[in-house]
């Protein structure tokens, strides 16, 4: 029984120093992947962290690109709007210098035209005053005609 006993106790302590090998062994091994594990991690974050950092520096980038060229644009538009009233305002102000030419025209022939109608109505007042026609008449009415086309001439 003793020798049973002493066997079981040293089965026992046996047992005992596996277990706490064994425990050891775990813990030391659970350790390294803990350690691993975080080493992984630590690589992985600073990757995704390098990552995140290179996208955010091309994007800045591809904005900035965008930005200039958008204002280029702008300034294209804006430049081609300024010329464009520019040359609607030139347009604009020769129309109105043919119109102011084309009223005074129309008024040099309203005042041909009212200048005609008197001289045909001074015609018409001197026919019909007369019930012949002599030599008399004749330079009367030649003298008439003359002085009327050189008045016209000297106004020209």
């Amino acid at each position: 029984k003793t020798l049973l006993l002493q066997d079981h106790d040293t089965k026992a302590k046996q047992l005992i120093a596996e277990k706490e090998t064994t425990k050891l062994t775990l813990e030391e091994q659970h350790q390294n992947t803990v350690t691993q594990l975080k080493s992984e991690m630590d690589t992985k974050e600073k990757k995704a962290i390098d990552d995140l950092k290179a996208k955010e520096l091309d994007m800045e980038r591809k904005l900035k690109m965008m930005k200039q060229d958008s204002e280029r644009q702008l300034s294209g538009l804006t430049d081609n709007h300024g010329k464009e009233r520019n040359n609607l305002k030139n347009s604009i102000n020769e129309m109105e210098k043919s119109i102011e030419k084309m009223n005074q025209e129309i008024q040099i022939m309203e005042n041909k035209y009212d200048d005609a109608r008197k001289e045909i109505q001074s015609w018409e007042d001197l026919h019909s005053s007369r019930s012949y026609c002599n030599l008399t008449h004749l330079h009367e009415d030649t003298s008439a005609a003359v002085t009327v086309a050189s008045k016209a001439a000297s106004q020209h």
